[in-house]
């Protein structure tokens, strides 16, 4: 077989893994890369990992909470701080989370999304510098009931 001819055979399933490679970056969650800037002024909102809360009934867990959040800038110039800072940030999230899903009651009642949301845009304030982030952002929120293990009831 011609070299010219394997060469050719190969870059469809070159060409197609490098574009399933990009998309998967594309929309990895959390990538800051993806953070929608304006130039007439409006918001400009960062997507987060998902946040997976653990809800405790005394020492078991009762339940997992999903939360998928973004934060809502100030502009584009506090995207780069957040890019920055995002592994100090992500550490202060998943903290309050899990003070929220430890909460005594949290099983019972719930968890106490509006305390996580105002504990996270404090923690954007001591991290970044008061004003970059305006707000966070509830975008979606389910929960799955966690079965006790095989001999538990």
């Amino acid at each position: 077989m011609d070299p010219g001819m394997e060469e050719n055979r190969h870059a469809p399933t070159t060409r197609r893994a490098l574009l399933l490679g990009l998309l998967a970056s594309a929309l990895a969650p959390g990538a800051v890369a993806r953070a929608q800037s304006f130039s007439d002024g409006r918001p400009v909102f960062v997507p987060l990992d998902r946040i997976l809360v653990s809800v405790f009934n005394g020492e078991v867990v009762d339940r997992h909470e999903m939360l998928l959040m973004s934060l809502e800038l100030s502009g584009t110039e506090a995207v780069t701080k957040v890019k920055l800072a995002m592994p100090r940030l992500q550490d202060a999230f998943t903290k309050i989370w899990n003070r929220v899903g430890t909460a005594p009651g949290a099983a019972e009642r719930g968890i106490d999304v509006a305390a996580g949301r105002a504990a996270m845009l404090a923690a954007c304030d001591r991290i970044l510098g008061t004003g970059n982030v305006v707000a966070v952002r509830m975008l979606a929120q389910s929960s799955r009931k966690v079965r006790p293990p095989a001999g538990r009831s």
